[in-house]
C-alpha cells in the first residue's frame, strides 16, 4: 500500500489515499517533512505518543510536527473512490459522510468514529483490517480505528533489535 502522494497523475488510485496505520482513507493527511510519508493527523499522533517520535512506516526521526498534507488533501476533493461495503462511487474527500448514511457499511464495519489517542482502559484485542495477520496476538491491538504494536513486549520477545 502506498502511503506517500507527492505528484499529481492521472493514475493515482484508490490505494494512493489510504492510511498504512488505519488502512482507511486519509481523515486529516499529515506528511512527516523528512521522509514524507503520509498519515491520518490522529494515527499519526497516537503512534508517535505510542511508538516515541519516529516514522511508523521507517523510523525516521521526527523533530518537528508534521505538516498538512494539503496536495493530497486538494486530490481527495476530485478523486473518486467506491464504498467497499455498497461499491457506489463518492469522492474520496467526503467518502466519511457517505459512510455515515450507507446501511451496508454500518452493517458490515459499524460506526465511523474518529480515533483519539487510547487510555490504557480502552485498549482491545482486535485485529481489525489488519492484513497478513493469521490470529489475533496480544502484541497488535486495534483501538478505535488504529492499530498499534506493543514494542516492549517484542522487543522483550527478541523479534526487534533492541539496539541501532
Amino acid at each position: 500500500i502506498s502511503c506517500a502522494v507527492t505528484q499529481t497523475s492521472n493514475t493515482d488510485t484508490e490505494e494512493d489515499y489510504i492510511c498504512p496505520i488505519c488502512q482507511d482513507i486519509y481523515r486529516l493527511p499529515v506528511r512527516i517533512t523528512r521522509c514524507r510519508h503520509v498519515f491520518c493527523k490522529t494515527c499519526l499522533e497516537t503512534a508517535v505518543q505510542s511508538l516515541g517520535p519516529c516514522c511508523p512506516m521507517c523510523r525516521t526521526f521526527v523533530s518537528k510536527r508534521p505538516e498538512r498534507a494539503i496536495d493530497v488533501q486538494e486530490r481527495m476533493r476530485e478523486k473518486k473512490g467506491k464504498c467497499r461495503a455498497c461499491g457506489k462511487e463518492t469522492l474520496l474527500g467526503k467518502i466519511r459522510l457517505h459512510y455515515e448514511s450507507c446501511k451496508k457499511y454500518k452493517k458490515e464495519y459499524g460506526l465511523i468514529i474518529d480515533p483519539a489517542p487510547p487510555t490504557p482502559d480502552q485498549t482491545q484485542d482486535n485485529t481489525g483490517f489488519m492484513p497478513n495477520v493469521q490470529s489475533p496476538t496480544s502484541r497488535i491491538r486495534y483501538v478505535n480505528g488504529v492499530i498499534l504494536i506493543d514494542v516492549v513486549q517484542l522487543m522483550s520477545s527478541g523479534e526487534i533489535l533492541t539496539e541501532l
